[in-house]
């Protein structure tokens, strides 16, 4: 059985003024990252590879730190393309949105690219990664496109999904069944 750690990315200093894929990590993540990386620490990982995002990558790098492993940064592990002039102010009116996104996933509600999209483009960087080695690896990314490939395996309503995930957080998936393995 191979496994696929997805990580989300720790917490970020929101900052309205620049586009959400530039935000920062908070100034106590480094800490929670670094004790977060910890479980992994026995799982036979040969390499950490992250989001072009910044939080996602600044995540991945301590987490490879960490760990004493290399860090591979890739695109197309992005968050869900979202357009700066649609960031919100406030958590419902952006739950709201990603309620609409989750519940038509072939349609453009809110970004520049459907549910649908964004899970292809994420689960195509996937398989990639997953065909170059045999290994387990960890991949650290975002909320909304993790959702979108955890729930195609079967594991749960997309928003609910969405929902309970934290800063940071993992969900490992049996690959390539995409079963959820552990929490």
């Amino acid at each position: 059985m191979r496994v696929l750690h997805l990580v989300k990315h720790a917490p970020v200093t929101v900052d309205f003024g620049v586009p959400s894929q530039e935000w920062r990590l908070a100034p106590d993540a480094p800490a929670r990252i670094n004790s977060f990386a910890e479980r992994f620490r026995n799982c036979g990982l040969h390499r950490v590879v992250a989001s072009t995002e910044t939080k996602a990558t600044a995540t991945g790098r301590i987490m490879a730190e960490r760990l004493d492993l290399p860090l591979e940064i890739r695109d197309g592990l992005e968050e869900h393309h979202r357009l700066v002039a649609q960031q919100t102010r406030g958590a419902e009116a952006f739950a709201a949105n990603v309620r609409r996104f989750f519940a038509q996933p072939d349609e453009v509600v809110f970004g520049a690219e459907s549910a649908s999209a964004a899970r292809v483009r994420f689960r195509s960087a996937v398989e990639t990664i997953m065909g170059e080695t045999a290994d387990d690896e960890l991949i650290v990314s975002h909320g909304t496109v993790m959702t979108l490939l955890i729930a195609e395996g079967g594991n749960g309503e997309p928003m609910d999904i969405w929902s309970s995930l934290r800063l940071p957080d993992h969900v490992a998936l049996d690959w390539p069944s995409l079963k959820r393995i552990d929490r």
